[in-house]
C-alpha cells in the first residue's frame, strides 16, 4: 500500500470498522469516566447551562472576573481529565494494533502504569516545546507584519503551519512509547523525512471531522431537545457523553493511522535505526 494520506486514513477507517467491538470495549471506560468528570465539574461550577445557551459577560459586572476565573478553572479540569482519558485509551489501542493485546482482559489493558506517565509527560514536553517555538517565531513575525502589508494575516497562518509540520514529525515517538521501544523526538524527526504533510494530515483531519460532527450534534440538541424538555443536568450528561464518544472515534482513527505509519517506517526498517 502506498504511504499517502488517503490510503492511510482509509486503512484506519477499515481497521476501526473491522475491530468495532474492541473499539467499544477499549473506549467505553475512558469515555464514561471523562463524561462523568466533565459533568461534575460543570455542575459544581454552576456553568452547565452554558452547554445550551451562550454566555454573555458584561465587562462592567463586578462578578465578571470571578466568572471568567471559574470558567477557566472548569476548562482546565476538563482538559486534565481529557488528557488522562486519552492516554488510558491510546496506549492499549496502539498496543492492540502493534503487538496484538486484544486478547487481554479489558481491566488489565486499561490498568495505569509507568508507561502511561511517560506518555503524558512526553505529550506535555512536546506541547511546551511547540509553544516555545511558536513564541520565538511570533516576535519577528509581528515585526514583519508592521512593515509588510498583509503579512500580519499571512504570517500567523504560515507560522502555525510551520509549527504543525515540525510537531507532526515527532509523532512516531508515541506508538513506539506505547510498546516500550526507545524512539525519541529527534529520531522520529529523522525517520519521518519527507512525511511532514502526511503526518500533519493524520494529526488534524480525523479530529477536524469529529469536531464538525460534534458541532452539528450539539446544535441539533440545543435546537430540538432543549426547547422541548428544557436544559437539565441529565441532558447535559447525555450531550457530553455523545460528544466525548465522537471525539474518541477521531482519536481512534488518528491512533490507527499513526500506528500504521509507524509499522511502515520503523518496524520494516528496524535494522537501519
Amino acid at each position: 500500500m502506498s504511504l499517502n494520506l488517503a490510503n492511510v486514513l482509509a486503512y484506519a477507517h477499515r481497521y476501526l470498522w473491522i475491530n468495532r467491538q474492541d473499539l467499544f470495549a477499549y473506549a467505553f471506560l475512558p469515555v464514561v469516566l471523562l463524561a462523568l468528570i466533565e459533568t461534575a465539574a460543570l455542575w459544581v461550577s454552576g456553568d452547565w447551562k452554558a452547554m445550551f445557551e451562550p454566555v454573555a459577560l458584561d465587562p462592567e459586572d463586578p462578578e465578571a472576573f470571578a466568572t471568567v476565573i471559574r470558567i477557566g478553572i472548569t476548562h482546565l479540569l476538563r482538559v486534565a481529565a481529557l488528557a488522562f482519558a486519552y492516554v488510558m485509551f491510546a496506549i492499549p489501542w496502539y498496543r492492540k494494533q502493534l503487538v496484538g493485546d486484544a486478547g487481554q482482559k479489558i481491566g488489565t489493558v486499561l490498568r495505569w502504569s509507568p508507561r502511561h506517565w511517560r506518555f503524558i509527560f512526553s505529550s506535555f514536553a512536546l506541547i511546551l516545546g511547540l509553544a516555545g517555538l511558536l513564541m520565538a517565531f511570533s516576535l519577528p513575525m509581528n515585526a514583519l507584519g508592521a512593515v509588510i502589508p498583509g503579512f500580519n494575516i499571512a504570517g500567523p497562518a504560515l507560522l502555525l503551519i510551520f509549527v504543525g509540520l515540525t510537531g507532526s514529525r515527532t509523532l512516531m515517538t508515541f506508538p513506539a512509547m506505547a510498546i516500550d521501544e526507545p524512539l525519541g523526538f529527534r529520531r522520529s524527526i529523522f525517520l519521518t523525512q519527507g512525511r511532514s504533510w502526511l503526518l500533519l494530515g493524520i494529526a488534524v483531519l480525523p479530529l477536524a471531522g469529529t469536531i464538525v460532527l460534534a458541532l452539528i450534534l450539539s446544535n441539533l440538541i440545543a435546537a430540538v431537545l432543549v426547547p422541548v424538555i428544557g436544559p437539565s443536568i441529565s441532558l447535559m450528561l447525555v450531550t457530553v457523553l455523545l460528544l466525548d464518544a465522537l471525539s474518541f472515534i477521531g482519536f481512534a482513527i488518528q491512533i490507527s493511522a499513526l500506528a500504521f505509519v509507524y509499522q511502515q517506517l520503523v518496524k520494516k526498517n528496524s535494522g537501519s535505526i
